[in-house]
């Protein structure tokens, strides 16, 4: 068969395996397209070379030797036959091959020597992961016991403070006869507060010898018939109370002695909170455990140390939790409304803006309160989406209300901290006014302290564009949170807003005295100034002759629905709420 012929170069091109053909010098005369994909050489490049390019340098020494002596003896040793071989890739990488070779006399009397190269690199991989699961196996059986324990003990039990986890003590809690008598047994959910900071300011090793502490000492108290390491912080300790004492008269003397002992091992002050359950006769350990977390869960909220479960507390965690589902279904269904609180201002005597604020009546919960609802948000990690959600419901309303705002009477919108650093919030906002066509000045964004607390690159990014498109800030609740007068002077504000904790403090000397050296503060650095909840004519006219711009608060009006602005815009004579 020709090499030129097309059957020839078929099979050559449809070959698996790599095929080289040599003359009885070595030199290569055929190289197929297999050959070229197992070594990375093209044709063109060894067509014409010793055959011992292919080969490591040992062995390519020696192969015209072994040619030579092949064709003056005819032995056949390798002619016919299989064998395994090592061959040099183009890049110099060594490979495990199968080398069949084959012998072709020509009609001229040449000879060619034809090789079928199959590459093994697969094959021996496979046969190290076999042999490799084979060894994992036979020791495997031979540590059956060993592993087995090992498996067990991670299973059940926390590797740090080597005390059983939770689903254990679910389990052995029934089949165990604590003699309880005259006692009872109270489900106490005990929880370092502090934790977060012992990692933060310590190091792993202290934080886990500090666990390992907690864990000996609880083991050793012969009240405590279990306890578990439930999760970071956070221990379950099932403890014998006498029934004749006080619940948590007991369990917090304990726990304070607890506290105690690990203030002297901890190089951080350690604080603790605790839930705590009574379990009765009748009831699962589940129930118990739930109610227990149910205390600690209050505690949590309402910033208590040890809370002892009862069927109120029941009652708020399951509307908290009713809460949380029915305010998500809120936020994507539109249920939370818009009403607008008007903002006087004290020297003319007009209404001069609206405070856009939430209002939500559910059908099952009835009337929630914005607290409830920020609380419950912010739990969630939703405060983004709520600030989304008031930024459109609002834009909404004054778009379909257009004759009833103006940029002499822009609507203030609240931002959370949260979303005031993401500049796709801001975007929003100034996207939303674009695509209804409303005037940026109609605009104003409220901030609380804790947002520009930190003055980072995202803040000024963020400031900067609402200044850009003219759109107003105040700094809301001014005075009730982390307060420092230098961030005041570094970002584009326009207006403070007074907390009314400062005006419900104006008639005590005290509060006066806050008050003008506030609204002082803000006129020197060229900022209006805003009070919020303003009550009586007093608070008013006080107001008024310290310097404040503004009021807004229910001496003049509540929150309003925006389909009863029109009406309250047109009978409100500011004088007289004033002289009342």
């Amino acid at each position: 068969m020709s090499q030129n012929g097309t059957l020839y170069q078929a099979l050559l091109s449809a070959a698996a395996d790599g095929i080289i053909i040599i003359d009885s010098k070595g030199v290569i005369a055929t190289f197929s397209p297999a050959a070229e994909a197992l070594f990375g050489y093209s044709a063109d490049e060894v067509v014409g070379k010793n055959v011992a390019v292919l080969m490591p340098a040992e062995t390519a020494q020696q192969h015209d030797h072994f040619i030579r002596r092949h064709m003056d003896t005819g032995h056949q040793s390798i002619i016919g036959q299989g064998r395994e071989v090592i061959g040099r890739r183009k890049n110099g990488d060594l490979f495990e091959m199968h080398l069949s070779v084959g012998k072709a006399q020509h009609e001229q009397g040449e000879v060619s020597f034809v090789g079928i190269c199959h590459d093994l690199t697969e094959y021996k991989k496979a046969l190290h992961q076999l042999q490799t699961i084979d060894d994992c196996y036979q020791n495997a059986i031979s540590e059956k016991d060993s592993v087995s324990d090992e498996v067990h003990f991670l299973k059940h039990f926390d590797v740090v403070t080597k005390l059983p986890n939770v689903n254990f003590l679910r389990q052995t809690f029934a089949q165990v006869d604590y003699q309880i008598d005259e006692h009872e047994l109270s489900f106490i959910q005990f929880e370092l507060v502090s934790f977060q900071r012992m990692r933060k300011l310590g190091s792993e090793h202290e934080v886990e010898e500090n666990l390992r502490y907690i864990a000996t000492a609880l083991k050793k108290d012969p009240n405590v018939v279990d306890v578990s390491r439930i999760a970071q912080g956070r221990f379950l300790i099932i403890y014998r109370t006498p029934k004749q004492y006080v619940t948590k008269t007991l369990v917090s003397t304990y726990l304070g002695f607890i506290e105690q002992r690990l203030k002297g091992h901890s190089s951080v002050a350690p604080t603790w909170r605790a839930g705590c359950a009574i379990h009765c006769d009748g009831t699962t350990f589940n129930h118990t455990l739930t109610c227990s977390e149910m205390a600690l869960t209050y505690a949590q909220k309402h910033s208590r140390s040890l809370v002892i479960y009862d069927v109120e507390i029941q009652r708020v965690c399951e509307r908290a939790q009713i809460l949380q589902r029915r305010l998500v279904n809120a936020l994507a269904f539109g249920y939370i409304q818009v009403y607008m609180q008007p903002k006087i201002h004290l020297s003319q005597h007009k209404v001069s803006g609206f405070e856009a604020l939430m209002r939500w009546h559910d059908d099952i919960l009835g009337a929630v309160s914005p607290f409830e609802i920020i609380q419950t948000v912010q739990e969630l990690g939703l405060e983004t989406e709520l600030d989304r959600y008031i930024i459109t419901k609002t834009l909404n309303t004054m778009s379909e209300n257009i004759n009833l705002f103006s940029d002499d009477t822009p609507v203030s919108i609240n931002i959370s901290a949260k979303s005031f650093i993401r500049q796709d919030v801001i975007e929003h906002l100034i996207f939303g006014i674009r695509e209804r066509e409303l005037c940026s000045q109609m605009i104003e964004v409220e901030v609380t302290e804790d947002a520009v607390l930190s003055i980072n690159d995202a803040v000024r990014t963020n400031a900067g564009l609402l200044r850009e498109h003219r759109i107003n800030v105040c700094l809301d609740d001014f005075g009730t949170g982390y307060s420092a007068l230098s961030y005041l002077g570094k970002l584009p504000l326009d207006n403070l807003k007074i907390d009314r904790a400062f005006v419900n403090e104006i008639h005590t000397e005290r509060g006066k005295v806050m008050l003008e050296a506030i609204i002082s503060i803000a006129k020197s650095l060229s900022l209006t100034v805003t009070a919020e909840g303003v009550e009586d004519a007093t608070q008013c006219a006080m107001l008024k002759g310290m310097g404040c711009d503004y009021a807004q608060g229910f001496l003049f009006s509540p929150a309003i629905p925006v389909t009863e602005l029109r009406v309250f815009l047109s009978e409100l004579s500011v004088e007289e709420a004033i002289a009342s």
